[in-house]
């Protein structure tokens, strides 16, 4: 399990490369002939849509900060992130959650959920945020 998590976390930050940069030919690769983007307004784009968004600058990825470990289970993976948009309602940040397959040892994109993010709830200070090497 352990080579399938490296190689997950090494698909996601190709694949957040090629959001931010806008390399089609990348994302052609990471998406899954059947990829699909579900938005937080009920939209639902397939993967060649979602990709022609991003080259004509109607969805633009600007950041991503992970949240957490990605989640595998046998051939499927789950990475959830924050992400900052521009485009189709403006700018704003956002949930994601973004699946993957593993496909003849490789692992490509199914899917990402996109889901409204309140930043105006805190976080509840159980003590695990904090940075443990600053605690005394």
């Amino acid at each position: 399990m352990p080579n399938d998590e490296q190689a997950i976390v090494t698909r996601y930050y190709e694949l957040v490369t090629a959001l931010i940069h806008k390399n089609s030919c990348v994302l052609n690769q990471i998406f899954a002939p059947t990829a699909i983007l579900k938005c937080w307004n009920g939209e639902h784009y397939s993967k060649y849509q979602w990709i022609d968004l991003i080259q004509n600058e109607a969805l633009t990825y600007l950041k991503f900060s992970t949240i957490g470990l990605p989640l595998i289970s046998q051939q499927v993976a789950t990475i959830k992130s924050t992400v900052t948009l521009q485009g189709l309602t403006g700018a704003r940040g956002m949930l994601s959650q973004i699946n993957f397959i593993k496909d003849d040892g490789n692992w490509t994109l199914t899917q990402q959920v996109l889901s409204k993010h309140d930043s105006s709830k805190k976080p509840i200070d159980n003590g695990l945020n904090r940075n443990w090497l600053n605690l005394k």
